[in-house]
């Protein structure tokens, strides 16, 4: 990868993440669980999905 296209996935990570802590800002550190949960299923019921849950960030 370039140098430019390497710079443009940094801004556009921090970018994601920014849009994140947002979204999520007002919710309790329970609400953010009950979120996390509920999308790991959703994630396991898509055919031919990985359920393997450990590579997703925490």
């Amino acid at each position: 990868m370039t140098p430019a296209g390497h710079d443009l996935v940094e801004r556009g990570a921090r970018h994601v993440l920014t849009v994140d802590d947002a979204l999520t800002a007002g919710l309790t550190d329970a609400e953010l669980s009950q979120i996390e949960s509920l999308l790991a299923r959703w994630i396991e019921a898509i055919p031919g999905s990985n359920s393997d849950q450990s590579a997703l960030p925490k």
